[in-house]
């Protein structure tokens, strides 16, 4: 319901985005699960690793970037793309939308 009403119906800053209770894209219900709060804990510090790591490892021991002409910046945004996608597959099962 948060993404279909921002910006369209209601402003970004309202209140009524934010309390929908279990209507909101992600309810505490979710939250407060023990074991997606740790997953998504460890998902994020791994992928930080990935972020930080993968470019210097294209540059040194393959001797190059990831691609080529690209920089380590442009490497980086494309982890961090796909990493992005990977954190919201968890959270896919868990939401209100319709499949």
């Amino acid at each position: 319901m948060g993404f279909r009403w921002t910006g369209a119906k209601k402003d970004w800053s309202s209140t009524d985005i934010g309390t929908l209770g279990e209507r909101a894209f992600i309810t505490r219900k979710t939250v407060r699960q023990l074991t997606l709060r740790t997953a998504g804990i460890f998902e994020f510090f791994t992928f930080y690793i990935a972020l930080f790591y993968l470019p210097i490892y294209f540059r040194t021991v393959l001797g190059g970037v990831a691609y080529q002409g690209a920089s380590i910046a442009e490497a980086n945004i494309d982890v961090l793309k796909e990493g992005i996608s990977a954190a919201n597959m968890p959270l896919d099962r868990h939401t209100n939308f319709p499949q």
